[in-house]
Parts: structure tokens; sequence; C-alpha cells
């Protein structure tokens, strides 16, 4: 069995794949690798599709995948910015 299967794969449950999404806009957010944005666009959509998740979960999933979707491909391409923090903002 290839990765793409292993990853692509559609679970019995909708947990799973919200969850490794969920997982996925964390790795995104600190690498803005295009490749976990494209599995975020697939799964969004995967989700989207599920009868057991109620219409506003699917509509919330349809809104987000576009919104992915939409990401210009230089904002993913530039990786993350550095983020200037104060010492009396650090959170301990």
């Amino acid at each position: 069995m290839s990765q793409d299967t292993l990853v692509y794969a559609t679970p019995h449950s909708a947990e799973p794949v919200l969850a490794g999404t969920l997982v996925l806009m964390s790795v995104f957010r600190h690498t803005a690798c295009p490749h976990a944005a494209g599995k975020i666009v697939h799964n969004l959509d995967l989700l989207s599709k599920r009868t057991e998740l109620s219409e506003e979960f699917r509509d919330l999933c349809t809104r987000l995948c576009e919104d992915w979707r939409c990401i210009p491909f230089s904002a993913v391409s530039t990786g993350p910015q550095p983020v200037s923090v104060k010492q009396s903002e650090t959170v301990h």
C-alpha cells in the first residue's frame, strides 16, 4: 500500500480526518508546506461530504475548503514570517 493510499483513505469515522486536518493546519502554520495545504483542502472536501456530520458542519468545511484553495501560492512558498514578541507579552 502506498503512502498516498494511507493518507487519503476514508476512515469509518470523521474524527480521524478532522484530527489529522487540525494537525496539518498546525504544520502549515509553522512550515507553510504546500503539501500540507493540499492535504488540508482534500480533507476539508472529504469532511464536507460526510453525511453523518451536521449540515452546518459540512457547510463550514465547504467554506473552509474554498478559503484554503484560495491561498496564493506565493504565500505558501515564502514560508512563515518571524514575529517579534515583547518580553511583557511572553506567556509563561
